[in-house]
Protein backbone atom coordinates (compact mmCIF):
# COMPACT_ATOMS: atom_id res chain seq x y z
CA UNK A 1 0.00 0.00 0.00
CA UNK A 2 1.17 3.93 -0.69
CA UNK A 3 1.93 5.69 2.56
CA UNK A 4 3.52 8.89 0.92
CA UNK A 5 0.49 11.11 2.12
CA UNK A 6 -0.20 9.75 5.87
CA UNK A 7 -0.51 12.72 8.35
CA UNK A 8 0.31 10.73 11.90
CA UNK A 9 -0.36 12.76 15.25
CA UNK A 10 -1.51 11.71 19.06
CA UNK A 11 -5.23 12.18 19.79
CA UNK A 12 -5.76 14.98 22.16
CA UNK A 13 -8.46 13.87 23.67
CA UNK A 14 -7.59 10.18 24.55
CA UNK A 15 -3.70 9.99 24.71
CA UNK A 16 -3.95 6.18 24.06
CA UNK A 17 -5.02 6.90 20.85
CA UNK A 18 -3.11 7.61 17.60
CA UNK A 19 -4.76 8.98 14.64
CA UNK A 20 -3.73 8.49 10.44
CA UNK A 21 -5.52 10.79 7.83
CA UNK A 22 -4.22 9.75 4.39
CA UNK A 23 -4.90 13.01 2.69
CA UNK A 24 -4.99 11.79 -0.59
CA UNK A 25 -7.99 9.67 -0.19
CA UNK A 26 -9.98 12.01 2.75
CA UNK A 27 -9.48 8.65 4.78
CA UNK A 28 -9.10 8.41 8.34
CA UNK A 29 -8.85 5.58 11.12
CA UNK A 30 -7.63 5.99 15.07
CA UNK A 31 -6.12 2.47 16.84
CA UNK A 32 -4.39 2.23 20.39
CA UNK A 33 -1.64 2.24 20.79
CA UNK A 34 -1.40 -0.51 23.28
CA UNK A 35 -2.99 -2.46 20.51
CA UNK A 36 -0.02 -1.33 18.11
CA UNK A 37 3.17 0.40 19.24
CA UNK A 38 3.91 1.37 16.02
CA UNK A 39 2.47 2.13 12.66
CA UNK A 40 4.53 -0.86 11.30
CA UNK A 41 2.69 -3.42 13.30
CA UNK A 42 -0.69 -2.15 12.07
CA UNK A 43 0.22 -2.73 8.82
CA UNK A 44 1.64 -6.74 9.27
CA UNK A 45 -1.82 -7.50 10.27
CA UNK A 46 -3.44 -8.61 7.23
CA UNK A 47 -6.79 -8.74 7.86
CA UNK A 48 -6.67 -5.03 8.73
CA UNK A 49 -5.12 -4.39 5.79
CA UNK A 50 -8.04 -5.87 3.72
CA UNK A 51 -10.35 -4.11 5.35
CA UNK A 52 -8.26 -1.04 5.09
CA UNK A 53 -8.70 -1.58 1.38
CA UNK A 54 -12.64 -2.37 1.44
CA UNK A 55 -12.50 1.22 2.60
CA UNK A 56 -10.27 2.79 -0.01
CA UNK A 57 -8.46 4.12 2.62
CA UNK A 58 -5.31 3.53 0.35
CA UNK A 59 -6.35 4.33 -3.59
CA UNK A 60 -2.65 2.37 -4.31
CA UNK A 61 -1.56 3.90 -7.54
CA UNK A 62 1.83 3.87 -9.59
CA UNK A 63 1.88 7.39 -9.95
CA UNK A 64 0.68 9.28 -6.37
CA UNK A 65 0.58 12.60 -7.97
CA UNK A 66 -1.48 12.03 -10.89
CA UNK A 67 -4.00 10.08 -8.43
CA UNK A 68 -4.21 12.97 -6.16
CA UNK A 69 -4.86 15.54 -8.11
CA UNK A 70 -7.60 13.80 -10.23
CA UNK A 71 -9.57 12.95 -6.89
CA UNK A 72 -9.27 16.82 -6.40
CA UNK A 73 -12.24 16.69 -9.44
CA UNK A 74 -15.32 17.77 -7.59
CA UNK A 75 -18.53 18.20 -9.50
CA UNK A 76 -18.02 21.96 -9.84
CA UNK A 77 -14.86 20.48 -12.23
CA UNK A 78 -17.42 18.24 -14.22
CA UNK A 79 -18.00 19.40 -17.42
CA UNK A 80 -21.68 18.26 -16.77
CA UNK A 81 -21.81 20.52 -14.54
CA UNK A 82 -22.86 24.23 -15.02
CA UNK A 83 -21.89 26.40 -11.75
CA UNK A 84 -22.57 29.72 -11.38
CA UNK A 85 -22.15 32.52 -8.91
CA UNK A 86 -23.93 35.23 -9.63
CA UNK A 87 -24.60 38.88 -7.97
CA UNK A 88 -27.96 40.35 -8.22
CA UNK A 89 -27.20 43.55 -7.04
CA UNK A 90 -23.51 45.34 -5.93
CA UNK A 91 -24.94 47.70 -3.28
CA UNK A 92 -25.94 46.50 0.47
CA UNK A 93 -27.58 47.61 3.13
CA UNK A 94 -24.81 47.11 5.16
CA UNK A 95 -21.60 48.68 5.50
CA UNK A 96 -19.39 45.77 7.71
CA UNK A 97 -16.15 47.25 8.78
CA UNK A 98 -14.09 44.29 6.74
CA UNK A 99 -15.67 44.60 3.54
CA UNK A 100 -14.18 44.88 0.29
CA UNK A 101 -17.02 45.77 -1.95
CA UNK A 102 -16.47 48.74 -3.60
CA UNK A 103 -20.88 48.91 -3.57
CA UNK A 104 -21.77 50.02 -6.83
CA UNK A 105 -25.42 51.03 -6.68
CA UNK A 106 -26.61 48.87 -9.45
CA UNK A 107 -28.70 45.27 -10.08
CA UNK A 108 -28.28 42.81 -12.43
CA UNK A 109 -30.16 44.44 -15.39
CA UNK A 110 -32.49 42.66 -17.68
CA UNK A 111 -30.85 42.30 -20.62
CA UNK A 112 -28.02 40.77 -18.25
CA UNK A 113 -30.62 38.18 -17.18
CA UNK A 114 -31.88 37.50 -20.07
CA UNK A 115 -28.14 37.10 -21.74
CA UNK A 116 -27.89 34.09 -18.45
CA UNK A 117 -31.23 32.39 -19.09
CA UNK A 118 -29.69 32.18 -22.63
CA UNK A 119 -26.37 31.02 -21.98
CA UNK A 120 -27.76 28.46 -20.05
CA UNK A 121 -30.19 27.40 -22.34
CA UNK A 122 -27.41 27.14 -25.05
CA UNK A 123 -25.40 25.05 -22.96
CA UNK A 124 -27.62 22.18 -22.23
CA UNK A 125 -28.64 22.26 -25.85
CA UNK A 126 -25.33 21.20 -27.26
CA UNK A 127 -23.60 19.89 -24.26
CA UNK A 128 -24.41 16.83 -22.23
CA UNK A 129 -25.51 18.59 -18.86
CA UNK A 130 -26.62 16.95 -16.25
CA UNK A 131 -26.44 19.92 -13.55
CA UNK A 132 -26.84 23.28 -12.80
CA UNK A 133 -25.91 24.94 -9.88
CA UNK A 134 -26.37 28.85 -8.96
CA UNK A 135 -24.94 30.93 -6.09
CA UNK A 136 -26.91 33.85 -5.31
CA UNK A 137 -24.09 36.44 -3.92
CA UNK A 138 -24.39 39.98 -3.70
CA UNK A 139 -23.77 43.15 -2.55
CA UNK A 140 -26.85 41.91 -0.99
CA UNK A 141 -28.67 39.79 -2.81
CA UNK A 142 -31.77 39.94 -1.78
CA UNK A 143 -31.68 43.31 -2.97
CA UNK A 144 -32.19 41.33 -6.20
CA UNK A 145 -35.01 39.25 -5.32
CA UNK A 146 -36.83 39.81 -8.19
CA UNK A 147 -33.83 39.03 -10.51
CA UNK A 148 -33.60 35.88 -8.43
CA UNK A 149 -37.17 35.11 -8.96
CA UNK A 150 -37.04 35.92 -12.56
CA UNK A 151 -33.83 33.62 -13.86
CA UNK A 152 -34.66 30.63 -11.04
CA UNK A 153 -38.09 30.61 -12.80
CA UNK A 154 -36.95 30.11 -15.97
CA UNK A 155 -33.57 28.38 -15.39
CA UNK A 156 -35.74 25.80 -13.14
CA UNK A 157 -38.61 25.40 -16.48
CA UNK A 158 -35.76 24.62 -19.05
CA UNK A 159 -33.84 21.85 -16.42
CA UNK A 160 -37.25 20.60 -16.15
CA UNK A 161 -37.68 20.30 -19.93
CA UNK A 162 -34.93 18.69 -20.37
CA UNK A 163 -34.76 16.53 -17.28
CA UNK A 164 -31.10 18.44 -15.81
CA UNK A 165 -31.22 18.74 -12.24
CA UNK A 166 -31.35 21.91 -10.40
CA UNK A 167 -29.92 23.08 -7.26
CA UNK A 168 -29.46 27.01 -5.50
CA UNK A 169 -27.53 28.40 -2.50
CA UNK A 170 -27.11 32.28 -1.67
CA UNK A 171 -25.18 34.16 0.75
CA UNK A 172 -27.06 36.81 2.38
CA UNK A 173 -26.53 38.99 5.52
CA UNK A 174 -29.81 38.00 6.87
CA UNK A 175 -31.56 41.02 7.58
CA UNK A 176 -34.26 40.99 4.65
CA UNK A 177 -34.56 37.37 5.25
CA UNK A 178 -38.14 37.16 7.39
CA UNK A 179 -40.93 34.52 6.97
CA UNK A 180 -42.21 35.78 3.85
CA UNK A 181 -38.67 36.39 2.18
CA UNK A 182 -37.85 32.64 2.95
CA UNK A 183 -41.07 31.47 1.33
CA UNK A 184 -40.09 33.50 -2.01
CA UNK A 185 -36.80 31.71 -2.08
CA UNK A 186 -37.92 28.14 -1.23
CA UNK A 187 -39.61 28.33 -4.56
CA UNK A 188 -36.91 29.04 -6.43
CA UNK A 189 -35.21 25.83 -4.98
CA UNK A 190 -32.62 27.58 -2.73
CA UNK A 191 -31.76 24.79 -0.28
CA UNK A 192 -28.47 26.18 1.18
CA UNK A 193 -28.13 29.76 3.08
CA UNK A 194 -25.24 30.79 4.56
CA UNK A 195 -25.85 34.22 7.03
CA UNK A 196 -23.02 35.94 9.03
CA UNK A 197 -23.09 36.54 12.58
CA UNK A 198 -20.32 37.89 14.02
CA UNK A 199 -20.69 37.20 17.41
CA UNK A 200 -22.97 38.49 20.32
CA UNK A 201 -24.90 41.87 20.06
CA UNK A 202 -22.61 44.35 21.07
CA UNK A 203 -19.37 42.83 18.79
CA UNK A 204 -21.58 42.06 15.75
CA UNK A 205 -23.35 45.38 15.67
CA UNK A 206 -19.92 47.08 15.70
CA UNK A 207 -18.70 44.72 12.96
CA UNK A 208 -21.86 44.47 10.57
CA UNK A 209 -24.12 47.63 11.22
CA UNK A 210 -26.36 49.31 8.68
CA UNK A 211 -25.52 52.10 6.16
CA UNK A 212 -26.95 54.76 8.92
CA UNK A 213 -24.65 52.37 12.13
CA UNK A 214 -27.77 50.93 12.88
CA UNK A 215 -27.11 47.71 15.05
CA UNK A 216 -28.34 44.78 13.07
CA UNK A 217 -28.03 41.35 15.37
CA UNK A 218 -31.51 41.47 16.37
CA UNK A 219 -33.93 41.69 13.37
CA UNK A 220 -30.94 38.56 11.90
CA UNK A 221 -31.58 36.26 14.95
CA UNK A 222 -34.65 36.69 15.31
CA UNK A 223 -35.16 36.10 11.69
CA UNK A 224 -32.94 32.89 11.82
CA UNK A 225 -35.20 31.77 14.81
CA UNK A 226 -38.76 32.38 12.87
CA UNK A 227 -37.54 30.57 9.87
CA UNK A 228 -35.68 27.43 11.91
CA UNK A 229 -39.03 25.89 12.16
CA UNK A 230 -39.81 25.73 8.47
CA UNK A 231 -36.19 24.33 7.47
CA UNK A 232 -37.15 21.40 5.33
CA UNK A 233 -34.36 19.86 4.09
CA UNK A 234 -32.58 23.44 3.84
CA UNK A 235 -29.58 23.96 5.32
CA UNK A 236 -28.37 27.10 7.08
CA UNK A 237 -24.61 27.94 7.89
CA UNK A 238 -24.40 30.82 10.29
CA UNK A 239 -20.79 32.06 9.74
CA UNK A 240 -18.62 33.95 12.39
CA UNK A 241 -15.82 35.94 11.14
CA UNK A 242 -13.64 36.33 14.65
CA UNK A 243 -11.41 39.24 14.75
CA UNK A 244 -8.85 40.20 17.74
CA UNK A 245 -12.31 42.53 18.99
CA UNK A 246 -14.36 39.85 19.10
CA UNK A 247 -12.39 36.99 20.17
CA UNK A 248 -13.34 37.86 23.81
CA UNK A 249 -17.08 36.93 23.42
CA UNK A 250 -16.76 33.93 21.49
CA UNK A 251 -17.86 31.64 24.68
CA UNK A 252 -20.87 34.03 25.45
CA UNK A 253 -21.93 33.61 21.67
CA UNK A 254 -21.03 29.66 21.43
CA UNK A 255 -23.30 30.00 24.39
CA UNK A 256 -26.25 32.16 23.33
CA UNK A 257 -26.42 30.14 20.01
CA UNK A 258 -26.21 26.84 22.22
CA UNK A 259 -29.54 27.60 23.60
CA UNK A 260 -31.30 28.41 20.51
CA UNK A 261 -30.06 26.30 17.94
CA UNK A 262 -28.22 22.92 19.62
CA UNK A 263 -31.46 21.19 18.80
CA UNK A 264 -31.62 22.26 15.17
CA UNK A 265 -29.16 20.22 13.12
CA UNK A 266 -30.00 21.58 9.82
CA UNK A 267 -27.99 24.96 11.30
CA UNK A 268 -24.45 24.80 11.31
CA UNK A 269 -21.81 27.45 12.79
CA UNK A 270 -18.83 27.83 10.78
CA UNK A 271 -16.58 30.18 12.18
CA UNK A 272 -13.62 32.00 10.10
CA UNK A 273 -10.53 34.44 10.64
CA UNK A 274 -11.73 37.82 9.65
CA UNK A 275 -9.06 38.33 6.55
CA UNK A 276 -7.63 42.00 5.61
CA UNK A 277 -9.66 41.69 2.31
CA UNK A 278 -10.10 45.43 2.55
CA UNK A 279 -6.29 46.27 2.62
CA UNK A 280 -6.60 48.11 5.90
CA UNK A 281 -3.82 46.32 7.59
CA UNK A 282 -5.27 44.61 10.00
CA UNK A 283 -4.25 41.47 11.62
CA UNK A 284 -6.09 38.58 11.83
CA UNK A 285 -6.38 35.86 14.82
CA UNK A 286 -4.28 32.74 14.46
CA UNK A 287 -5.01 29.33 12.65
CA UNK A 288 -4.52 28.10 15.98
CA UNK A 289 -6.64 29.98 17.66
CA UNK A 290 -9.60 29.30 15.47
CA UNK A 291 -9.17 25.39 15.60
CA UNK A 292 -9.05 26.02 19.46
CA UNK A 293 -12.53 27.87 19.45
CA UNK A 294 -14.07 25.56 16.74
CA UNK A 295 -13.05 22.58 19.66
CA UNK A 296 -14.29 24.24 22.44
CA UNK A 297 -17.79 24.68 20.40
CA UNK A 298 -17.80 21.08 19.50
CA UNK A 299 -17.32 20.05 23.18
CA UNK A 300 -20.18 22.05 24.16
CA UNK A 301 -22.66 20.03 22.31
CA UNK A 302 -23.00 22.66 19.14
CA UNK A 303 -23.16 21.75 15.66
CA UNK A 304 -20.37 22.70 14.01
CA UNK A 305 -19.86 22.78 10.02
CA UNK A 306 -17.76 19.51 9.60
CA UNK A 307 -14.15 19.51 9.32
CA UNK A 308 -13.78 16.64 7.04
CA UNK A 309 -15.74 19.02 4.39
CA UNK A 310 -12.55 21.44 4.47
CA UNK A 311 -9.75 19.08 3.87
CA UNK A 312 -11.32 16.18 1.58
CA UNK A 313 -9.52 16.27 -1.32
CA UNK A 314 -12.15 17.49 -3.56
CA UNK A 315 -13.10 20.30 -1.29
CA UNK A 316 -10.86 22.40 -3.58
CA UNK A 317 -12.05 26.48 -3.68
CA UNK A 318 -14.57 27.14 -6.36
CA UNK A 319 -12.35 29.65 -7.80
CA UNK A 320 -9.68 26.75 -8.56
CA UNK A 321 -12.03 24.76 -10.47
CA UNK A 322 -12.44 24.92 -14.15
CA UNK A 323 -15.98 25.16 -14.86
CA UNK A 324 -17.42 27.65 -11.83
CA UNK A 325 -17.68 31.72 -12.77
CA UNK A 326 -18.84 34.57 -10.74
CA UNK A 327 -21.11 36.85 -12.89
CA UNK A 328 -21.34 40.30 -12.23
CA UNK A 329 -24.03 43.12 -12.62
CA UNK A 330 -22.38 44.09 -15.75
CA UNK A 331 -22.08 40.91 -16.87
CA UNK A 332 -17.83 40.87 -16.14
CA UNK A 333 -16.50 37.04 -15.65
CA UNK A 334 -13.99 36.36 -12.84
CA UNK A 335 -13.08 33.24 -10.55
CA UNK A 336 -13.16 34.96 -7.29
CA UNK A 337 -15.95 36.82 -5.88
CA UNK A 338 -13.09 38.78 -3.79
CA UNK A 339 -11.78 40.33 -6.75
CA UNK A 340 -14.82 41.54 -8.68
CA UNK A 341 -13.98 45.17 -8.49
CA UNK A 342 -9.87 44.59 -9.53
CA UNK A 343 -10.32 44.89 -13.66
CA UNK A 344 -6.83 43.00 -13.82
CA UNK A 345 -8.20 40.01 -12.88
CA UNK A 346 -11.53 39.73 -14.76
CA UNK A 347 -11.49 36.98 -17.11
CA UNK A 348 -14.15 37.22 -19.45
CA UNK A 349 -17.10 38.75 -20.60
CA UNK A 350 -20.43 38.02 -20.80
CA UNK A 351 -22.42 39.69 -24.07
CA UNK A 352 -26.06 40.03 -24.89
CA UNK A 353 -26.61 36.60 -26.52
CA UNK A 354 -26.37 34.22 -23.87
CA UNK A 355 -22.19 33.67 -25.09
CA UNK A 356 -19.67 33.71 -22.08
CA UNK A 357 -16.17 35.00 -23.91
CA UNK A 358 -13.75 33.89 -21.89
CA UNK A 359 -9.96 34.75 -22.07
CA UNK A 360 -8.47 30.65 -21.57
CA UNK A 361 -4.60 32.59 -19.86
CA UNK A 362 -5.93 34.49 -17.37
CA UNK A 363 -8.40 31.07 -16.52
CA UNK A 364 -5.79 28.91 -16.45
CA UNK A 365 -4.02 31.86 -13.84
CA UNK A 366 -6.56 30.08 -11.70
CA UNK A 367 -6.79 26.90 -12.60
CA UNK A 368 -3.00 25.50 -12.92
CA UNK A 369 -0.85 26.62 -10.83
CA UNK A 370 2.90 25.43 -10.89
CA UNK A 371 4.31 23.57 -7.98
CA UNK A 372 6.64 24.87 -5.72
CA UNK A 373 9.89 22.45 -4.96
CA UNK A 374 8.68 21.91 -1.36
CA UNK A 375 5.47 20.90 -2.57
CA UNK A 376 6.05 17.80 -3.93
CA UNK A 377 6.95 16.78 -0.15
CA UNK A 378 4.21 18.20 1.62
CA UNK A 379 1.75 15.99 3.03
CA UNK A 380 -0.82 18.01 2.74
CA UNK A 381 -0.30 18.60 -0.71
CA UNK A 382 -3.88 16.89 -1.89
CA UNK A 383 -5.53 19.25 -0.02
CA UNK A 384 -4.08 22.07 -1.35
CA UNK A 385 -1.84 21.71 -4.98
CA UNK A 386 -0.36 25.31 -4.05
CA UNK A 387 -3.71 26.57 -4.88
CA UNK A 388 -5.99 26.63 -1.34
CA UNK A 389 -6.67 30.11 -2.38
CA UNK A 390 -5.72 31.07 -5.61
CA UNK A 391 -5.84 34.94 -4.60
CA UNK A 392 -3.23 35.01 -2.17
CA UNK A 393 -1.05 32.92 -4.61
CA UNK A 394 -1.13 35.50 -6.68
CA UNK A 395 -0.42 38.22 -3.79
CA UNK A 396 2.27 36.07 -2.00
CA UNK A 397 4.08 33.06 -1.32
CA UNK A 398 1.01 30.81 0.16
CA UNK A 399 0.80 27.34 1.78
CA UNK A 400 -2.24 26.26 3.34
CA UNK A 401 -3.85 27.57 6.01
CA UNK A 402 -3.54 24.28 8.13
CA UNK A 403 -0.48 23.60 7.72
CA UNK A 404 1.57 23.34 11.14
CA UNK A 405 -1.46 22.51 13.26
CA UNK A 406 -2.01 18.46 11.78
CA UNK A 407 -2.54 17.63 15.30
CA UNK A 408 -5.56 20.25 16.17
CA UNK A 409 -6.97 19.52 13.08
CA UNK A 410 -6.75 15.74 13.26
CA UNK A 411 -8.43 15.94 16.64
CA UNK A 412 -11.33 17.98 15.76
CA UNK A 413 -11.96 14.87 13.12
CA UNK A 414 -11.96 12.11 16.35
CA UNK A 415 -14.47 15.33 18.31
CA UNK A 416 -17.00 15.40 15.34
CA UNK A 417 -17.21 11.66 15.44
CA UNK A 418 -15.57 11.61 11.81
CA UNK A 419 -12.85 9.28 11.57
CA UNK A 420 -13.96 6.33 9.27
CA UNK A 421 -12.36 3.30 11.01
CA UNK A 422 -11.35 2.21 14.58
CA UNK A 423 -8.48 -0.36 14.23
CA UNK A 424 -8.83 -3.32 16.77
CA UNK A 425 -6.99 -6.10 17.01
CA UNK A 426 -8.15 -8.88 15.05
CA UNK A 427 -10.50 -11.72 16.96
Amino acid sequence: MKTNFLIMEDCIEDSNKKIIFNSKTGKSLTYNKKDFSTFNDLLNEKEIITQLDNLNFWNNSTNEHEVSRKNRVSFKNDPASINLIILTHQNCNFRCTYCYEHFKKKELPLEMQESIIKYISKRILKEEIKHVNISWFGGEPLLGIKSIEYISGKVIEICKDYGVTYGASITTNGYLLNKKMFERLKKCHITYYQITIDGPKEIHDKQRPLINGAGTFDKIFSNIQDISSKLDGETIIIRTNISNLSLPYMDEFIQTFNENFINNKQIYLDFHQVKDLAGKGESEISTDILLDIISKFVKSGGNAYPIIRKIMPESACYATTTNTYVITVDGDVHKCTVSIDNNDLKIGQMDTEGNMIINTTKLNEWTNPKLKHECNECLLLPMCWNNECPLKRFQCEHCHSYKGFEKKLLNLLFLQKTIDYNVKIPS
